[in-house]
């Protein structure tokens, strides 16, 4: 009894000094109730792409003068937030306020970038309002777009006629249903294309510092890609639009995994292409004759920076997907995108649970196939002691000289099982760092320069010859005649864009 009195008074006292403090200003309701005597009658904004953007917002105030006011922005798909704090006309009830967002130079924003925003006020008599959220999303704001769409696909153009933008739709949701029979599944949110009608167009959409021939761009994040289609003819139809696609509904698959390594991602997008430049296919062919093939392992995280080993690199991950897709069939290729769909994977993991063999070896299989020297070496591999069994003529060997033997032996089994363990640490801690490295990257997928390897003709829209499928190359003489052999320089690995650079060790 004495007991529960004294916890009683104990809960009594508590609620004195508890109850009081609760009450006394509860934040919700107090800016429930400071916020009724300021209003806000309009609010806007205006997108003037690539530069900036303008946010306005017209406020009152029924009882006191406005004295300050900020601008919350939350930007991009990670919600990058911002505060900024707007100039406030003193000794005023009423005033449309302004504030101007910078996106030019280091500031870019790539079309397609979310953004949302609210405002909040205050007055001289401690009165505050903070308003509703807003979003809007960047656009190119340069040109009159029109837009088509069908089911999770938006396609949209300026310059030509609805005829023109069916086309692209047709074109576009084509190469999506080839894109995801191959991948074994589709799209899984909205996605947008971009499609200008001229290369000076499109470069007017990049980030300052881009290369003047880069012809097509995607951003997995924003569910955004760009293309350059200058008429119903034109070859990026059956090649940079199905690349950049394949990014767009790849990334989309493996949305809730790490980052596969590059060249497994380029690999996908060259081989989803209905069309294949001959260039590509010889410069494959003159690295195996010199047995110069790039390793997988330098292909990871980005491509090198030599415009000539670029090229290779598109060229040999293509012909890699391709070997895999033939080797271990349709099934366990989409298995193994499955697999990749899981933040505690990595990509040897998914291999092995998916195809049975682990980047390494995969790579040792494909050399191999193609005549090439393999890559395991004998420190890769675990050695196996053998013990010789003794012959006859060992019968007379005295008691100590076989003890010494055995001794040798298991000191050479110790040292042996130290190596192994070692190795296999070495090597846990390799993919634990290639995963994490792999999984801080964010990819941003600029691709093929105009002007690589364009053929003369191409096939009509929506009626390509088989030969465009399945990585298999263009009818002879589809190259036109006189162009260099391997394109410019490519931007995407000579420069890559900050967003998806790989960590430095």
């Amino acid at each position: 009894m004495i007991l529960s009195r004294r916890i009683g008074l104990l809960l009594l006292l508590l609620g004195c000094v508890v109850l009081p403090w609760m009450s006394f200003d509860t934040p919700a309701v107090h800016a429930q109730a400071r916020s009724q005597t300021i209003t806000i009658q309009a609010r806007s904004y205006a997108v003037h792409f690539p530069g900036s953007i303008d946010f306005y917002t017209t406020v009152s105030d029924s009882v006191s003068p406005l004295q300050r006011a900020s601008l919350t922005l939350n930007i991009g798909p990670q919600q990058n937030q911002e505060l900024q704090f707007v100039d406030v006309p003193q000794g005023q009830k009423s005033a449309t306020l302004h504030w101007h967002e910078d996106t030019s130079g280091n500031h870019f924003l790539p079309a397609g970038t979310p953004i949302s925003y609210d405002w909040q006020i205050w007055d001289t008599a401690g009165n505050t309002l903070t308003d509703t959220s807003q979003s809007l999303a960047t656009v190119d704001t340069r040109f009159q777009w029109q837009h088509a769409n069908q089911g999770q696909l938006q396609v949209n153009w300026y310059g030509h006629d609805q005829n023109f933008g069916q086309m692209l739709l047709k074109q576009a949701a084509t190469s999506i249903d080839h894109i995801t029979s191959v991948l074994g599944s589709g799209l899984r949110h909205p996605i947008n294309l971009w499609v200008y009608s001229s290369d000076a167009d499109f470069h007017g959409s990049l980030e300052p510092g881009a290369y003047e021939w880069v012809g097509g761009e995607a951003f997995p994040s924003l569910h955004e890609a760009s293309i350059v289609v200058a008429n119903a003819t034109d070859y990026t139809l059956v090649r940079d639009m199905p690349h950049e696609l394949t990014h767009l509904v790849f990334h989309q698959l493996i949305e809730n995994g790490i980052y596969p390594p590059i060249w497994f991602d380029e690999g996908l997008a060259v081989y989803n292409q209905l069309y294949h430049e001959s260039n590509m296919l010889a410069r494959f062919n003159e690295a195996l004759s010199t047995n110069a093939l790039l390793r997988l392992d330098d292909l990871t995280l980005e491509f090198p920076a030599d415009a000539d080993k670029a090229y290779l690199a598109y060229s040999q991950s293509w012909q890699l997907v391709s070997f895999m897709y033939d080797t271990f069939g349709h099934a366990k290729m989409v298995k193994l995108i499955q697999n990749l769909d899981n933040a505690s994977t990595d990509f040897d993991s998914a291999l092995q649970k998916s195809i049975g063999e682990d980047h390494l070896h995969l790579e040792n299989q494909w050399r191999l196939a193609l005549h090439q020297p393999g890559v395991l070496t004998s420190d890769q591999l675990t050695p196996t002691p053998t013990v010789t069994s003794s012959s006859s003529s060992s019968v007379g060997t005295t008691q100590s000289g076989s003890n010494t033997v055995l001794w040798i032996v298991a000191g050479l089994g110790i040292i042996i099982l130290l190596e192994g363990c070692v190795v296999a640490i070495w090597l846990v801690n390799k993919k634990r760092k290639r995963a994490a490295q792999l999984a801080s990257v964010q990819p941003v997928y600029p691709h093929y320069p105009t002007g690589w390897g364009q053929p003369p003709m191409t096939p009509p829209p929506g009626n390509w010859p088989a030969g465009y499928y399945q990585g298999t190359m263009p009818p002879a003489g589809a190259n036109m005649p006189g162009q260099p052999v391997y394109p410019p320089q490519p931007r995407e690995y000579a420069q890559a864009p900050l967003s998806w650079r790989a960590p430095q060790e």
